[in-house]
């Protein structure tokens, strides 16, 4: 694989987004769960194909201003694309967890193990005291990896048209009630 890797798995490698990545952000942006999911579908035009430059410029330069992005993930035997997971900023400052693996690598451990892995750079590196999630109403597959990743339910928030499960995973060394545990 010829990219930089800044955090690693067993079997995922991290790196960071390019302005030579307009192909991996085409073949994201590709499914169109992934697309809706990740705000890249123009609500109502749910037809037209997402603007991958678009998006990925949009990354780029959360990366720039923010030291965190949905970073594009790959298998580290074979240097395949399997997705992207990251954290980004939510509009109280603490970070919110995405995660988007392609259907031809789901049911195999990478989201999991991709999620855990994010989760554990916000902690220790970080130093972030939570980390929040949601995920569509209709994925009981991401329902059930956020409970076994102890992620706990905490409201919803609207997304589209249906409002969205939200959670919160804590710290293992953030106080029992450090503030901010409702949005």
């Amino acid at each position: 694989m010829n990219r930089r890797i800044y955090l690693q798995t067993e079997r995922i490698g991290f790196s960071s987004w390019t302005a030579a990545d307009t192909a991996l952000a085409q073949e994201l942006l590709a499914e169109k769960d992934i697309a809706a999911a990740l705000g890249a579908q123009a609500p109502g035009n749910e037809d037209a194909a997402p603007d991958a430059d678009a998006w990925l410029n949009g990354e780029l330069a959360y990366g720039d201003a923010h030291g965190v992005q949905l970073w594009p993930i790959f298998a580290l035997e074979s240097g395949s694309f399997l997705g992207a997971c990251g954290l980004h900023l939510d509009r109280n400052g603490d970070y919110e967890l995405t995660f988007a693996v392609l259907p031809q690598w789901r049911g195999q451990g990478y989201a999991a193990e991709a999620m855990d892995a994010v989760i554990r750079y916000a902690f220790f590196e970080l130093k972030a005291p939570r980390v929040f999630a949601a995920h569509h109403p209709h994925n009981s597959a991401a329902q059930k990896l956020m409970q076994e990743l102890g992620f706990l339910v905490i409201g919803e928030e609207p997304h589209g048209v249906l409002p969205w499960p939200t959670y919160v995973v804590s710290s293992p060394t953030a106080p029992a009630d450090a503030p901010g545990m409702t949005r």
